[in-house]
């Protein structure tokens, strides 16, 4: 089972705030790796950690102003999928990491620019926040009372709404395109180009004259009787949505009003006179009292719910909408990954990491999975009888030792046809470089003397190298004794003992750090 639909993409994320980490926080919830580059030395003074906006990530402390940081930089994203940075045009291309180098020596790369104003305008190298960017979109003007200043809706519509969403969704996009074609791009992904497109219906309703620029004059902005918010007798609220005017007949029936009443749908002439009628009532009850009232009736009212009653309400609790926060007690609690699969489940969120935390070699990466689909090749597959390459262990990396002949040569085929990352580890160098090459996929070649602790230690650091972790070890390499036993010298069942003993524990101690430091990781000891 994998842990998300994005399983085996590969993230790197520049850290910053605003939009940008949203969209990591995306990216890793739907099962994807992100690394995020932070400073070293810490972060800045303007900056305040999350332990929801920042899980389930990897850390690494990079000095991009230094040449070897840089190098150590672009060594990863040269096999990842996707870069996220947040900053200001221009600031990537200063520091030697922009589009144009990165995509020059990764082909397929989606470069995602998460910002405010864009990449172009005349506003794009100016400094601002999601206030100011929907300031002049004509979202925030929509929204609050008639006669009170705009009021800003957090920074929902902005930065999630209009950058970071459409910011993972442009990723998505462009991920398949990569696929389908072996071509990567840039994704500008901005606050004031997002939430022009979430304003989309309004504008729609304006063309059509069902719109009013004025505050407080429409129907989903708090002007219809049926479509706001109203004060209980306990200073708590209730919301209506009775866009449907059934819904609005059951909502008078249920606070037990002149059916009459109804008139007031889609007639602004009655709305005024009607909201006060409506508000009047509601303040006779409280807030839960209402909520009980509407229990089961088709009249759009709820409860309007401060935090910490929204992760106890009982739809919330039903559908295990929130999970604990590492480290912080039961009031405190994170919201589930959305959406929801059926076939590629998402994993629960792991504690945000510590900057820093990573060291860049554990950081390196495999080739990203997301491969073009090239034709001939197929074509050239199905002549020798072989499959293209499958899902089932993709993002996954196995070492197979006595890999260039036998047993192991059918081994590295099997899984690099199920999709693996493959070392194939041969004291034949050669041999272990020309079935990489046959290999479907992602492979590498790597001589490799198992009776050699030195020699097994320098396979799982170029796996590691080369792939950036290491999931599976098939010890395979050994031999068989020479004859009958009465027949075999003790020269000869010492170098027995020697491969096919000594080999599996020199084999097995050397990737177990990086399996130990993964959480997981597999071992197949058929030599032994």
């Amino acid at each position: 089972m994998t842990s998300g639909p994005l399983d085996g993409v590969t993230v790197v994320e520049f850290a910053g705030i605003g939009p940008a980490p949203f969209v990591a926080m995306l990216l890793a919830d739907m099962g994807a790796r992100v690394i995020r580059i932070d400073r070293v030395g810490g972060p800045s003074a303007d900056y305040t950690p999350n332990p929801v906006l920042e899980r389930s990530r990897e850390s690494i402390a990079v000095n991009l102003k230094d040449d070897d940081g840089k190098a150590v930089v672009a060594a990863i994203i040269a096999r990842a999928d996707v870069v996220v940075e947040g900053f200001r045009p221009g600031v990537m291309e200063r520091l030697g990491l922009g589009p144009a180098e990165l995509l020059s020596v990764n082909t397929r790369l989606v470069y995602a620019r998460i910002t405010g104003w864009g990449q172009t305008g005349p506003l794009a190298g100016e400094v601002g926040h999601d206030i100011t960017y929907t300031a002049i979109t004509g979202a925030l003007h929509s929204f609050g009372e008639a006669d009170r200043p705009p009021v800003a809706p957090l920074n929902l519509v902005g930065d999630f709404g209009g950058a970071a969403l459409h910011g993972a969704f442009g990723i998505a996009c462009a991920l398949l395109a990569a696929e389908r074609s072996g071509v990567g791009q840039v994704v500008d992904a901005n606050v004031v180009d997002g939430t022009n497109s979430l304003m989309a219906l309004v504008h729609g309703l304006r063309a059509m004259d069902k719109w009013r620029d004025d505050r407080e004059t429409n129907l989903l902005d708090g002007a219809a009787p049926y479509y706001r918010t109203y004060r209980c007798s306990d200073d708590r609220f209730v919301a209506v949505g009775c866009i449907e005017r059934r819904f609005f007949a059951e909502l008078l029936d249920v606070m037990e009003l002149d059916p009459t009443l109804i008139d007031a749908h889609g007639n602004r002439g009655m709305w005024s006179s009607t909201t006060e009628i409506l508000r009047a009532r509601f303040a006779e009850r409280t807030r839960d009292e209402w909520a009980a009232a509407a229990t089961g009736r088709d009249a759009c009212l709820a409860p309007v719910l401060d935090l910490a009653e929204a992760a106890g309400y009982p739809h919330a609790q039903a559908r295990q909408n929130y999970l604990p926060i590492d480290g912080f007690d039961a009031d405190h609690q994170q919201p589930r990954p959305a959406p929801r699969f059926s076939e590629t489940p998402t994993a629960e969120p792991r504690p945000a990491p510590t900057p820093g935390a990573s060291h860049p070699r554990r950081a390196r990466v495999r080739r990203g999975n997301h491969q073009p689909t090239d034709h001939a090749t197929q074509r050239g597959n199905a002549r020798r009888g072989s499959n293209m390459t499958g899902t089932r262990l993709e993002g996954k990396v196995v070492i197979v030792t006595g890999g260039a002949s036998g047993l192991g040569r059918a081994s590295c085929e099997q899984f690099a046809s199920e999709g693996a990352g493959v070392v194939v580890a041969d004291l034949d160098a050669a041999a272990a470089s020309a079935l990489a090459n046959e290999l479907p996929g992602s492979a590498i070649g790597v001589e490799a003397d198992v009776t050699d602790p030195a020699s097994m230690d320098a396979m799982a650091a170029a796996s590691l190298d080369a792939f950036g972790r290491i999931d599976g070890l098939f010890a395979n390499a050994g031999i068989p004794g020479e004859g009958a036993a009465h027949d075999v010298g003790l020269d000869s069942w010492l170098r027995v003992i020697d491969i096919n003993l000594n080999g599996v524990f020199y084999s097995v101690r050397s990737v177990l750090p990086a399996m130990m430091e993964q959480k997981a990781g597999s071992l197949i000891l058929q030599s032994s």
